[in-house]
């Protein structure tokens, strides 16, 4: 649908969003993770934002860059986040793109 509300984000490990004629793509791994999480990020360009935001819409971590090159990578520790789902929004003038996740203990 168009132009209307957006749907819940895929279970697929990577999200890819395109953009006048040029794709941007985040992958983030590992997925489930109980350390770090890494972000990669392609073809996404200027002032972005990336928020890990819990189940309750709670956000738990923030990271603003500049990417100027074509990819740029960012790590995230969750060493101290419960156990749980997350999404992480990856966000700037021209991509809104979400990933779902996971956290574990074990």
């Amino acid at each position: 649908m168009v132009g209307g509300p957006q749907a819940a984000p895929s279970p697929a490990p990577t999200g890819i969003e395109e953009n006048a004629g040029a794709i941007a793509r985040v992958e983030a791994y590992p997925n489930p993770t109980n350390n770090e999480l890494h972000v990669r990020m392609e073809g996404i360009h200027g002032q972005t934002v990336l928020q890990l935001v819990d189940a309750q819409g709670k956000v738990v971590r923030t990271h603003s860059t500049e990417l100027e090159g074509t990819e740029g990578t960012w790590t995230f520790s969750v060493r101290d986040l419960s156990e749980g789902v997350y999404f992480l929004n990856v966000r700037n003038d021209s991509t809104v793109m979400t990933e779902k996740i996971v956290v574990t203990r074990r």
